[in-house]
């Protein structure tokens, strides 16, 4: 008991009787926290770890038979987890049957129901009772590290912003969750965290029993509004067969936090890795092999279940409802891209700019512009997609969920987003997952390459690189091989068109763009699959919309868009007067050739030339200097617009245009 006590919240309006059974609590080797009121204990209970609950049931008035607050604190649902004890002076048969009744989930509203005038003694009784048989604590479990891991990590992760004052309890917390869960072993070694999104993650461990047997787990750890849906999509939607793979194995339920143990079967952890583990290998081999076991194995468990007609169900309305739900969640994406693209040039990724309407991406050579996702993503319901099959799917088939073993058999790690939906996702989950986080480098000009390369008008027509390729286009085979397995799979089973799997791409792209945090500031490498994630939704948004697209999705440094009469330098559209227009387009008509004065008086600004007193000189040279205000870099050194003494002016536009 010295080396772990138990802590016990006690609430009673009675403060002489608190304080003296508190007493008597402590002399027993117990952490005693004390309320008087109900208000008092709840915000106890955010801020403290506690094991089990001490509740009068008049909490109010000790005169009024009607007053039960402790009771329906004790039925909070919150708390339903914690083991309570009801003290009173007004005990009777309708309050503890009331008290000590069946619960439909977790504990019922108390575990036992003791009377005042019983005495300090029976209550201690009471206390150590419970611990024994309701709290299901191991205070004697060992636990070691792998990695870099510690409780301290794992609550940082998955609640980052506690303060100082209350993070020591919420650590305690989290240990207990695992003396919980593990309650039976002798030792628990942690391992890798093989997934974390917020207020959740999934790390492997090992626990060992008293003989030195060892069980390899998956544990999902988070938030308990975080695991509720797992918790409930396991029981109602995981195929049975597949339940074989990644066995359930138990739950252990904390006012804070929650864990799910799976057993891992059918191979060892230690000699498994995750797909992105094995891309960063290079080892195609496993690679194509644990590709063909999950499409052709694993995920026909899941996608046989549940099959319904492709005329059954809308794929753009159900994209679109998916993007409503998690634009409510998570905030306005307009908001994200835009603080996305500040982020970005702040730390010198690439030259990004966001407007309401349209993305702008500068590099070296060239200018990129292409719909701003965020503009198109209430427009996903109003494009004309093809029917797809439907089934259950496993729905976050990404490189981190998906280990690999030496055979090239796969598991899928992952069963918090199991839902009925188009099978399509589970196809284009993991291509997204590769695209975002298997091209090596920082180079976003590779992303821009790859989608021109997805750019297929038959999804059984095979992915192929450029003979010769730049630098910023060497994809590594293997990643294209993988992309082809991947597509191959689709057709055979998701019953899909180049559109629809296009739109499927999209809205995985902007679904990674919902999970980027304004408020956090990331390094490099963390920011760079938003960043790929923002450039590929962009590049199909073009796709998607050709007919809304303002300009081509790529432009030379200068660049006269002659169907709007409209010019743009470096990317920026440049503000020009009617005839400021037809003086640039009659230059640009004559590129590298010396355009006379008259001929530009008189065929751009439509005037008859006329030298005699040097008007039309003065009045063409005065339109010059403006333009050149407008367009040059740097007026007085210009790049583009050349003077030809004696004779008139020269457009020299780059080679590149």
């Amino acid at each position: 008991m010295d080396s772990y006590p138990f802590r016990i919240l006690f609430v009673d309006n009675d403060l002489d009787l608190l304080q003296t059974r508190a007493e008597f609590l402590e002399n027993g080797g117990y952490v005693v926290w004390l309320a008087q009121t109900q208000e008092a204990a709840l915000e106890i209970l955010q801020s403290r770890h506690i094991h089990l609950m001490i509740l009068d049931i008049r909490m109010r008035d000790d005169t009024d038979e009607w007053d039960t607050s402790g009771l329906t604190l004790a039925k909070e649902p919150r708390l339903r987890h914690i083991p309570k004890i009801i003290l009173t002076n007004y005990p009777s048969y309708q309050y503890v049957r009331e008290a000590l009744g069946p619960a439909l989930e977790g504990l019922p509203p108390a575990v036992d129901f003791i009377s005042k005038r019983d005495g300090a003694e029976v209550m201690l009784a009471a206390v150590a009772h419970t611990i024994d048989n309701y709290v299901n604590v191991n205070p004697t479990l060992q636990f070691s590290w792998d990695a870099y891991l510690s409780f301290d990590q794992l609550l940082h992760l998955v609640q980052p912003g506690l303060t100082s004052t209350v993070r020591g309890e919420h650590v305690l917390a989290v240990e207990d969750v695992f003396r919980r869960l593990f309650r039976r072993y002798h030792q628990v070694t942690f391992g890798q965290i093989m997934h974390h999104e917020a207020g959740r993650l999934l790390v492997a461990l090992s626990g060992f029993d008293a003989d030195g047997r060892e069980t390899q787990y998956i544990v999902s750890f988070g938030l308990p509004e975080a695991l509720a849906g797992e918790i409930e999509r396991y029981a109602t939607a995981v195929p049975e067969q597949a339940k074989g793979f990644l066995a359930r194995w138990e739950v252990a339920y904390g006012y804070h936090y929650t864990a799910v143990a799976y057993s891992f079967n059918g191979g060892d952890l230690e000699r498994t890795a995750s797909l992105g583990q094995l891309f960063r290998r290079n080892d195609t081999a496993t690679i194509q092999a644990g590709l063909t076991h999950l499409y052709q194995t694993q995920l026909p468990l899941w996608h046989g279940r549940g099959r319904t007609s492709p005329t059954t169900h809308s794929l753009e309305g159900f994209l679109a409802e998916q993007l409503k739900a998690i634009d409510q969640k998570s905030g306005v994406l307009a908001a994200k891209v835009t603080a996305l693209c500040r982020q970005t040039l702040a730390t010198n990724l690439a030259d990004i700019d966001a407007a309401p309407q349209q993305l702008t991406l500068r590099s070296s050579t060239s200018t990129y512009f292409w719909p701003n996702p965020a503009h198109k993503a209430s427009q996903l319901d109003s494009l004309s997609l093809t029917a797809v099959h439907w089934g259950l799917i496993h729905g976050q088939v990404q490189m981190n969920k998906v280990l690999i073993g030496e055979r090239g058999n796969a598991w899928l790690i992952d069963y918090a987003y199991a839902q009925q939906a188009p099978i399509l996702l589970d196809f284009v989950s993991l291509e997204m997952s590769i695209l975002l986080e298997a091209i090596p480098g920082q180079d976003i000009d590779q992303t821009i390459y790859l989608e021109h390369v997805l750019s297929v008008t038959e999804l059984t027509a095979p992915l192929q690189a450029a003979t010769e390729q730049t630098p910023a286009q060497q994809i590594p085979v293997h990643l294209l091989h993988a992309l082809n397995q991947i597509r191959q799979a689709a057709v055979n089973d998701a019953g899909c068109s180049p559109t629809a799997y296009e739109a499927v791409r999209y809205y995985y792209a902007l679904c990674v763009l919902h999970q980027f945090d304004p408020a956090h500031r990331y390094r490099r490498q963390a920011l760079m699959p938003y960043l790929r994630a923002l450039v590929s939704a962009a590049i199909m948004a073009q796709k998607l919309w050709p007919e809304d697209s303002a300009v081509p999705s790529y432009q030379p440094e200068f660049w006269l868009d002659e169907a709007r009469e409209a010019l743009w330098v470096h990317g920026q559209q440049i503000e020009l007067t009617l005839q400021e227009y037809q003086i640039i387009a009659l230059l640009a008509a004559n590129n590298g050739q010396t355009c006379e004065r008259r001929d530009i008086v008189e065929k751009a600004m439509g005037e008859l030339y006329d030298d005699t007193y040097g008007q039309d000189d003065s009045r063409l040279n005065s339109a010059m200097s403006r333009l050149r205000q407008k367009i040059e870099p740097d007026p007085d050194n210009p790049r583009y617009l050349k003077t030809v003494r004696g004779r008139g002016y020269r457009l020299e536009l780059p080679t590149h245009n």
